[in-house]
């Protein structure tokens, strides 16, 4: 306290009263100001800014519009009311004599302008920004009004930047003063959810435990009772579509360490200069010279994540699947898994004041999804035996699907080809997302002869075949592990479809998918350092 109390050794008494008629200049971001600055080009043109916002805005057809025009004419409505807010008597002058005298600084034109922001085709993260930017600059701006229309189109800009904080701001405003409610605003605020945790889907680190270490967002359970709160407050019933999508969202946070293994590596294989003669032109190069690219498997997963595994030490007596599926129901296994669960309960139950609602197949799925994103197959598994049929509930091909990929992506061979015989026995149909996730699963345990052949076995037997892209994984699977005969093999099934007069979709996609035509092959073979010719070709 004395210390506090001691003046600095390099203190100076100067009686000299200060002057503060020189205010100091502050430090400014200069990122900051560059989006104030207007263009050096800068025009005054209101009435070619409204023109543009009309016709951006009408364009219905994804096909149809520009996404840099729309940019453009975004950018050039901010500048104009940046203008207006820097010349507000020279602008006052200017739309004065104009046939439309304050049709920029209107709710019309700020709802155009909006709705054009949603169709710039940008990153979420980059259209988070710039509708928060926009915002800003119409709260300057105060004779531009708050309506009905212009805080229901910018509840939709923001549900779709992924801004949830001020999306449930609006969706409050919107009760406050009375506006109608609309099912699709509170949907909305849904999709902000979804929007904002694009992040964690695209560069979740599996590598960080969950809990206390994984981002808020990663249990959305507070948003989504404050959705449920509203939709109370102003009347609005919940319906099964609703609570289907916010079921979606504990599904939409990316897969988990528990979840995921990395079965491969690829590597670089520097070719001597004969093969670089011959593929040069094809093979990639870099400062070391040409490569061919390879493959390289790790080592598999640990034993606990592969369910397969675990049955056989429950079968030698030590009890292991079903101590896997009691570690993976407590609530410690996982945050975001017990708090899906906890909140569908509770929706069954009728929470924060809405009727009890009775979950169907769709949400079962969305449980099953939440399930194998968090590594609890086993609980996945038990909602498909056990919860389902107790609740009257019968799964469909989604349902099988959904736990399938599950298992191919920890590399369970055996418990796939169970879920395949299952799906036979009790006639459940098969789809291309069943054959890709078979062939994935086959791919990553480097059976690469059991991809093609099972491939081959269900196009025979159901008329069902992957998406184009399985394909091209066998065919780069199989190359960039030196197994060049069983590529050829399937180019030789590819051929074959591309002669069948059948009328199947998936059957048409392969006949005119550029990817897998006669010359897309070859050049795939010659960039892993393989030759087709013309007698691997009918």
């Amino acid at each position: 306290a004395a210390a506090d109390c001691l003046l600095p050794p390099n203190f100076k008494y100067d009686p000299t009263p200060i002057s503060y008629d020189e205010k100091p200049i502050p430090k400014i971001d200069s990122k900051a100001a560059a989006d104030c600055l207007l263009p050096p080009n800068f025009k005054y043109d209101p009435q070619k800014v409204i023109n543009d916002l009309r016709l951006a805005s009408k364009w219905a057809d994804r096909d149809s519009w520009n996404p840099q025009f729309c940019r453009d004419t975004v950018t050039n409505y901010k500048n104009h009311l940046r203008y207006t807010l820097e010349n507000p008597l020279e602008t006052a002058t200017t739309t004065a004599a104009t046939t439309t005298p304050d049709e920029l600084l209107t709710d019309v034109s700020a709802q155009m302008a909006a709705k054009t922001l949603l169709k710039s085709n940008i990153h979420t993260r980059q259209l988070s920004k710039n509708v928060r930017n926009l915002e800003r600059l119409l709260g300057l701006v105060k004779t531009i009004p708050l309506t009905d229309r212009l805080s229901y189109q910018l509840l939709e800009a923001n549900g779709k930047a992924g801004n949830i904080g001020r999306t449930l701001q609006i969706l409050e405003l919107r009760g406050m003063r009375g506006y109608a409610p609309r099912k699709r605003e509170f949907r909305l605020a849904i999709q902000s959810i979804v929007s904002a945790a694009l992040h964690l889907r695209e560069t979740r680190n599996v590598y960080v435990s969950e809990g206390r270490r994984q981002p808020m967002i990663d249990n959305p359970t507070r948003w989504l009772d404050c959705i449920l709160v509203n939709m109370a407050e102003r009347g609005v019933p919940l319906d099964i579509v609703t609570v289907n999508k916010m079921l979606d969202c504990y599904a939409s946070m990316g897969r988990t360490g528990k979840a995921t293994h990395f079965f491969y590596q690829v590597r670089k294989e520097y070719v001597d200069e004969e093969v670089e003669e011959r593929f040069g032109e094809v093979l990639p190069i870099n400062q070391n010279g040409a490569f061919k690219v390879k493959l390289k498997m790790n080592n598999p997963p640990k034993y606990y994540k592969i369910p397969s595994e675990m049955e056989k030490i429950r079968i030698e007596g030590k009890n292991g699947a079903k101590t896997r599926l009691t570690k993976e129901s407590k609530a410690d296994y996982s945050l975001a898994l017990t708090a899906a669960f906890a909140f569908a309960d509770s929706l069954t139950h009728g929470a924060c004041g809405h009727d009890p609602i009775k979950l169907n197949v769709t949400s079962w799925n969305t449980l099953i999804k939440v399930c194998c994103y968090r590594g609890a197959m086993w609980r996945a598994m038990d909602v498909l035996n056990v919860t389902m049929p107790r609740n009257g509930v019968q799964p469909d091909t989604y349902t099988y699907n959904t736990i399938l990929h599950g298992l191919a992506r920890v590399g369970d061979r055996t418990y796939m080809m169970e879920f395949l015989t299952t799906m036979t026995n009790k006639q459940i149909p098969l789809d291309r997302y069943t054959v890709q996730g078979l062939v994935d699963g086959l791919l990553n345990v480097g059976d690469i002869s059991g991809s093609i052949t099972i491939v081959q076995d269900i196009y025979n037997q159901h008329q069902v075949l992957p998406p184009y892209t399985s394909h091209l994984k066998i065919l780069e699977f199989a190359l960039g592990n030196r197994l060049t005969y069983e590529a050829k093999r399937h180019v030789y099934f590819i051929q074959q479809l591309w002669k069948s007069d059948s009328e199947d979709r998936s059957v048409n996609l392969v006949q005119n998918s550029p990817k897998l035509n006669r010359l897309a092959l070859i050049k795939l073979f010659e960039r892993f350092g393989e030759e087709l010719t013309d007698n691997d070709f009918f």
